[in-house]
């Protein structure tokens, strides 16, 4: 990520798993000390998050987040499929890569 953002890349993150706002403790402050910008990253609505989107980068199996994106995924954005989901309704847009 940071090499990307470096490069002047636009780079927008979804994951339903992560909630920067409940983090407490050692992991905010690591967060806070050496991911600063990352709040400026991370996106709770998937939507949102791929509206403007030339790439998506799927990285998760979980069938709410599949079902979500092949619904708000365009015809002109690319996906990238890092997991496999041959299974899903997506499978037909994905370009797999690693598997």
């Amino acid at each position: 990520a940071e090499a990307l953002i470096g490069k002047g890349v636009k780079l927008s993150v979804f994951d339903p798993d992560v909630s920067l706002s409940r983090l407490l403790g050692a992991n905010k402050r690591f967060i806070e000390k050496h991911l600063p910008h990352i709040g400026e990253l991370v996106g709770d609505d998937l939507s949102a998050t791929v509206a403007d989107a030339e790439l998506v980068v799927i990285g998760t199996s979980n069938r709410m987040v599949l079902d979500e994106l092949a619904r708000v995924l365009q015809p002109s954005q690319k996906l990238l499929d890092l997991v496999n989901v041959r299974a899903s309704t997506l499978a037909d847009k994905a370009q797999g890569l690693c598997w």
